[in-house]
């Protein structure tokens, strides 16, 4: 409770007096009216009144109001103390106001709770102050209930609260501006939806954060609320920039604040509508896409009844929206070509919520058939109810048509993978035109490459006879074709005028000629013939057919074309590896004329050499002939074709030996049945070496290329010829050369023997068993030659020693033993300029040198020593120590043995020893 203490005293109310003695009568009536007055003021107040004893605190009397107020009695309430009182026993303070209210006369409760009998508390309003009445103080306690007051006043505060949590809590912003539009007031929500605090805005105009596009339509909005404050507020759209300088959508009412019936602002609601503004956009866009896509898309109720449909349908279908609108698709579109048991499926699909993705064939409004691709999905409510389905449909015939092209185009790319040749090629090409097309006849002509002219190769079905038919160059539809590179349709074949040969196409009326291109060239033309016309989709069809054989044909031609290639140069390596390995005429001109007859495709070939000392072509080796008579062949030059060949130096072709005027002269060939002949002269540094002759029992048409690889293995042959000429000539004189050598070396030698006749016989005797030691130590012939001649040459620098100390029979001086020490170093300087020689120099240069370095010229060591060199050593030490010298006899050979085994380490490599020692055992 609250109490308020003032010191000031208040005026008493007036009481009832006693009478006065000596009182007049008007007076006292007076005083007796006054008192009636004050009873009944007393009686009828609507406050409660308690009259106290102000030294006691009993109460002295009280109001009816009071006791209706509270409950009790009137005798509850006299002669006891207020604290006595039942409504006042919980009033804890009420003595010790008691006493205050004697200090300070007036005491005051505001809103002061007391118990009512019935146990209910009253919230009362207590004021009480002390006068006098006649020279007594007395209390007079005024009670007024306020409960209705606080209540209704607990109400408006909860209201209060109630409103400012709603404000505070709200998601909205609300704010209040005063008439020039700054911030009075912003609830909370102006962080979350701006990112502004409330104290960040507060006296700052609202404009400064409206965007500069809305600013003005804004303005407008407020000047029209406060113009105008009895008209409902409108809603408003404005743009407002966040804290992070985005911009943000709200959307707000406004309302006045009003004062005393004036207009003391403006409440304002504003709520973030950005993202419902973003999903208003997608929404938008989204519609403006179903409408303008490509793909019809259609909704259906449940049954599948029409509720709405793109542009997209109408243009698959045919059937506008307003057709369309209620119907069923069963019975608008519906093709009857798929069974019960699909369309259940579907239905069954959708209908259990999932989604249905297929394809299907329908019918247009004019009746023409479609393939299409249809996904549908059913939109679902709350309880998993299916309410629409939403179809989503794509034209996929065009798709479906290029499938089957596809299809047949991949089994016409793999047929023709499984084709090895050419030739296996051209028959499989036409089975598929014909199975694919459902045509009757197919051929195919090819244009030769170097004539130009078009050739029937290969016919088919009805077509089937035609081969091998020669049509003249851009003559006939199929030269227009393959000149143009352009298709040819005839709907009418044997009225076509352009048709050079109409009695090619039997029975059949309708034709189509496709060009085969490969790389911007026709190389051909594929014929399909039938008696129905062809539809544009079989045309492009066909056309597929064709390039793909154009490029299979193109591919394989180059293919063989390539292994042909290769086949000749394989060919031509292998003719030259022969011609260089070997210098056998025979073996190389036999390898060459099993090529000829192998890579060329013909039946025989011979080679006729040119016999100059003669001047006539003899026969020297052939392949492929039943008979020998080509092997009695003897020609002048100018007689028959070889003859005509060699002596004009050309290429002679005869295609037909069977015409009358055959020069070929032996009468045997007769026999063999050649029908095609090639003459090729074999030339070579200018000079005709002879003829090769090439026969063949059949007509054959050989291009350039056959004719190229003929003339090289004639000039194969030539250098064959040429090359075994030379290498007969050089080895002649090689041969002569070599011995003219050899005999100049062992000159050389028995010279030396002569002039130095102590050592005479003994080089040939080294040179003999250094060969035979060198052969045990895995010398090859080639060099052992070279060791004869160095050995032969071995003592070829005494030449350079004078004969006064190359003869002295006495002890030579040191200074004479330098000199004579010095003939392998003449050896080497005499021999090194002969180039012959080079390879010899290894034993009259080293001969001296010692195993152990004590030798000379060069005091070489180990096997720095050349083994050629080491070998020789031994040998001729055991030839000296074996031969009689005027200073001494002959030492015996197991004398010599033990000598040479124990300078082994020393003077002589071990390794050259052992097998000596070994080779001359029982010697």
């Amino acid at each position: 409770m609250k109490r308020t203490d003032k010191t000031k005293r208040l005026p008493p109310p007036r009481r009832r007096a006693a009478t006065v003695k000596g009182a007049s009568q008007p007076a006292a009536d007076a005083l007796r009216i006054s008192e009636t007055r004050y009873r009944r003021l007393f009686e009828t107040a609507q406050d409660g009144i308690l009259i106290l004893d102000a030294k006691t605190g009993a109460i002295t009397d009280v109001n009816p109001y009071l006791i209706e107020m509270l409950g009790y009695s009137r005798a509850e309430f006299l002669v006891k103390k207020l604290w006595e009182v039942g409504a006042f026993k919980d009033v804890e303070a009420s003595k010790a106001d008691l006493r205050a209210l004697q200090r300070n006369a007036y005491i005051r409760y505001e809103d002061l709770p007391l118990k009512a009998r019935d146990g209910r508390l009253i919230q009362v309003e207590f004021v009480s102050h002390v006068y006098r009445v006649g020279g007594e103080q007395v209390i007079q306690c005024n009670i007024r209930d306020i409960s209705q007051r606080v209540g209704v006043e607990e109400a408006l505060r909860e209201s209060e609260e109630r409103l400012r949590a709603l404000v505070e809590n709200a998601s909205d912003l609300i704010i209040v501006l005063n008439q020039d539009g700054t911030l009075r007031y912003s609830s909370p929500a102006v962080e979350s939806l701006l990112g502004y605090t409330a104290a960040a805005v507060a006296g700052k105009s609202i404009y400064e954060f409206v965007h500069p596009e809305d600013l003005q339509s804004a303005m407008q909005a407020m000047a029209q609320r406060l113009e105008h404050p009895d008209v409902p507020a409108g809603r408003m759209e404005i743009r407002a920039r966040h804290a992070d300088g985005s911009w943000r959508s709200l959307e707000g009412r406004g309302g006045n604040l009003l004062t005393n019936q004036s207009v003391a602002g403006i409440v304002l609601n504003f709520r973030d509508i950005t993202e419902r503004k973003r999903v208003e956009e997608q929404l938008r866009r989204q519609a403006t896409a179903l409408e303008s896509v490509a793909n019809a898309i259609v909704i259906t109720d449940r049954d599948g009844n029409l509720q709405w449909i793109n542009p997209a349908f109408t243009a698959l279908t045919g059937y506008t929206a307003e057709e369309s609108q209620g119907r069923n698709q069963r019975d608008l579109v519906r093709s009857g070509l798929h069974d019960k048991a699909f369309y259940k499926n579907l239905w069954d699909t959708v209908l259990a919520g999932q989604v249905w993705r297929g394809e299907m064939i329908n019918r247009r409004k004019d009746g023409t058939l479609y393939s299409e691709e249809q996904t549908i999905t059913p939109v679902l409510d709350a309880q998993g109810r299916v309410t629409h389905m939403v179809a989503v449909k794509q034209d996929i015939t065009e798709r479906k048509q290029r499938e089957r092209e596809l299809v047949a185009i991949a089994n016409v790319s793999a047929a023709l993978r499984a084709a090895a040749t050419r030739a296996e090629m051209l028959p499989i090409i036409l089975d598929q035109a014909l199975d694919l097309l459902k045509a009757k006849g197919a051929t195919l002509v090819m244009r030769e490459p170097v004539s130009g002219v078009a050739v029937v190769e290969l016919g088919r079905g009805d077509w089937a006879g035609f081969m091998n038919v020669r049509l003249p160059p851009g003559g006939g539809l199929s030269g227009l074709v393959i000149a143009t590179g352009q298709p040819y349709l005839s709907t009418d074949v044997l009225s076509d005028p352009r048709l050079a040969r109409p009695d090619l196409m039997g029975n059949l009326r309708v034709a189509a000629c496709i060009p085969l291109t490969v790389q911007e060239q026709t190389i051909g033309a594929l014929w399909v013939g039938r008696q129905s016309e062809f539809s544009a989709g079989e045309v492009r069809l066909l056309t597929a057919i064709a390039d793909i054989a154009a490029n299979a044909i193109h591919r394989e031609t180059l293919h063989e074309q390539t292994e042909r290639r290769l086949r000749h140069l394989t060919a031509l390596s292998e003719i030259d590896r022969v011609i260089t390995s070997s210098f056998d005429l025979r073996v190389s001109l036999a390898t060459l004329l099993h090529q000829v007859t192998a890579q060329l495709g013909v039946d025989a070939a011979a080679v006729l050499l040119f016999n100059s000392s003669l001047q006539a072509l003899e026969y020297f080796s052939g392949h492929g002939f039943h008979t020998k008579a080509i092997e009695q062949t003897r020609l002048r030059l100018g007689e028959s074709y070889a003859g005509r060949a060699a002596l004009e130096r050309r290429l002679v072709q005869i295609k037909n030996l069977k015409e009358p005027g055959n020069l070929l002269t032996t009468p045997l060939l007769v026999n063999e049945n050649f029908v095609s002949y090639w003459g090729v002269p074999l030339i070579a540094k200018g000079q005709i070496k002879g003829v090769l002759e090439v026969f063949h029992r059949a007509p054959l048409e050989p291009d350039a290329e056959w004719l190229g690889f003929l003339q090289a293995l004639g000039e194969q042959a030539a250098i064959a010829i040429d090359n075994v000429t030379l290498f007969n000539n050089l080895q002649r004189s090689n041969f002569d050369l070599t011995m003219a050598y050899d005999a100049t070396i062992e000159g050389w030698s028995r010279a030396l023997d002569l002039r130095d006749k102590e050592t005479q016989g003994h080089t040939q005797r080294v040179a003999e068993l250094t060969q035979r030691l060198a052969r045990v130590m895995g010398f090859s012939e080639a060099e052992l030659v070279q060791v004869r001649r160095g050995t032969l040459l071995h003592d070829i620098g005494k030449m350079g020693v004078p004969d006064s100390i190359l003869l002295k029979p006495g002890t030579l001086t040191d200074e004479e033993w330098v000199l004579m020490r010095r003939h392998p170093q003449y050896a080497y300087e005499m021999l090194a300029p002969i180039a012959y020689l080079h390879s010899a120099l290894e034993i009259p240069y080293c001969h001296h040198e010692k195993w152990d370095g004590t030798g000379y010229p060069r005091g070489l060591k180990g096997e720095q020593i050349p083994l050629a060199a080491r070998i020789f050593a031994v040998a001729d030490v055991w030839d000296a120590l074996c031969s009689h010298r005027p200073y001494r006899a002959a030492w015996s050979k197991e004398q010599a043995r033990q000598y040479i085994q124990s300078a082994a380490g020393t003077h002589f490599d071990p390794k050259v020893v052992a097998p000596f020692l070994k080779l001359t055992e029982g010697d």
